[in-house]
């Protein structure tokens, strides 16, 4: 047993790596143009947060039916099924485009009402709708990367999805750098240059991703012939599966969205502490969102080649090393508190928010990705409904009206509204743990193979 845990976390150290390095490069994006933007002026990071919050709600949406492919995609890919993969990827895909399309309308059309419900500081407001205006342009490419890399890592195909990213990291702190501050002998656009720094280098991660999936993927052909003939049949199959993880993700985003209403309306200082914390959380996230893609992608398999007690083994030990580098990199958080409020150039009353909120962030931070591990692994195994009830059901019920009572009610310090965002961890916990221990999760959506016992 002791060499297979030494496989087990090599072959998960070698598969995951990739994936969290390339959250991680994705999201430090958003950590560059914040950086950045905080010199523009007052208001300016809280400008980008707001529409960050818009973008994020949009990458919920995202998210939910990139994680209903990924079910389909691993555990297809576990006996090399590929009509099966081409039809998951064509259904998943278009969906996903028209999501991102509706959203740039929207943005286009109607930016001043979609930035109105999350703040009323009327000069914040100003600065968001020339930011949204341009980045909506980002939002089909989005859609583009995730969907493309969600099939490339179900293939266990991790370089290129990273090496697209680094690329479009190095190309938007550059543009960013140029544009926001009028180096090179351009204007100085302020955050209108960073939004289309996102936009131009967005363009970019999609086209070369699109590009070298193509020429070094074989699979990656095969589904995108999904995207020229879409198998209706298959819809009643993969809706059965895909609607709790969507309905999960939409009604989540939805949840955080009304939470961060009530932020916006708590002050300036504490928007703009809640749009810093919530960029350095974006950062960690990637990493435990690359730590979570792999161990649904390599679960998935197993259950999908109908390896039922192997996939059980993989998500104990994905969960239990989930929570070991919890507490590491809370360690390095409470080291790093005040180099991260120089590099965003925050005053003193942000610098109060950011450092009590950092706190609220650390201590609850292994409960948070364990959760967040454990729910990837339901999805992979074919069983959505557990994750679904108990992440929007613990939001709705707990998190959301003690945020709005704090708020509004209560009239309670900033860093305590804050900590009641997490209500719902540690119950969450309490009921997952035992749910992931019994196994009745593996569900596979695959043909048992003959000879399988």
């Amino acid at each position: 047993m002791q060499q297979s845990n030494k496989g087990f976390f090599r072959a998960a150290f070698l598969f995951a790596a990739p994936i969290a390095l390339q959250n991680l490069v994705s999201n430090l994006l958003v950590i560059v143009d914040t950086a950045l933007v905080g010199r523009v002026g007052e208001g300016a990071i809280a400008a980008v947060g707001v529409v960050g919050q818009i973008n994020a709600l949009l990458f919920t949406c995202f998210f939910g039916f990139c994680s209903s492919g990924t079910l389909f995609f691993s555990q297809y890919w576990g006996v090399r099924d590929m009509r099966g993969i081409r039809r998951a990827f064509g259904l998943s895909a278009w969906i996903i485009l028209a999501i991102g399309g509706l959203f740039t309308v929207a943005g286009l059309l109607a930016p001043g009402w979609m930035v109105s419900i999350l703040t009323n500081d009327a000069a914040i407001q100003a600065i968001a709708v020339q930011y949204l205006r341009i980045v909506c342009f980002s939002f089909l490419t989005q859609g583009t990367i995730m969907v493309l890399s969600g099939l490339l890592r179900s293939c266990e195909n991790v370089k290129i999805p990273l090496f697209t990213a680094c690329a479009a990291m190095v190309l938007d702190t550059f543009l960013s750098w140029m544009l926001i501050y009028g180096h090179l002998g351009f204007t100085a656009l302020g955050v209108r240059g960073a939004a289309i720094a996102t936009v131009v280098s967005s363009f970019c991660n999609a086209g070369l991703l699109v590009f070298f999936a193509l020429r070094r993927v074989p699979a990656v052909r095969q589904a995108l012939l999904g995207l020229l003939r879409v198998e209706w049949g298959f819809f009643g199959e993969y809706i059965k599966k895909s609607v709790p993880i969507i309905l999960n993700e939409v009604l989540f985003g939805l949840a955080v969205t009304v939470i961060y209403i009530t932020f916006g309306r708590q002050g300036p200082a504490a928007l703009e502490a809640v749009s810093i914390v919530r960029t350095m959380e974006m950062l960690l996230f990637g990493f435990f969102g690359g730590l979570a893609t792999a161990g649904a992608v390599m679960v998935g398999k197993s259950v999908g080649a109908w390896r039922l007690d192997e996939a059980l083994w993989q998500a104990k030990r994905f969960t239990a090393m989930t929570a070991v580098l919890s507490f590491c990199v809370i360690a390095i958080l409470n080291l790093l508190r005040g180099p991260m409020s120089l590099i965003f150039g925050i005053g003193p009353e942000v610098q109060g928010h950011f450092y009590a909120m950092l706190i609220v962030a650390m201590f609850t931070l292994a409960l948070r990705t364990v959760n967040y591990m454990q729910v990837n692994l339901y999805r992979a195994g074919g069983e959505a409904k557990w994750g679904m009830f108990l992440e929007v059901g613990g939001i709705w019920l707990f998190s959301v009206p003690l945020v709005a009572l704090a708020g509004f009610v209560w009239d309670w310090p900033f860093w305590m509204v804050y900590l009641c965002y997490f209500a719902d961890e540690p119950v969450k916990f309490c009921i997952e743990l035992p749910l992931l221990l019994r196994g009745k999760w593996r569900k596979p959506v695959t043909v048992r193979p003959e000879g399988c016992d």
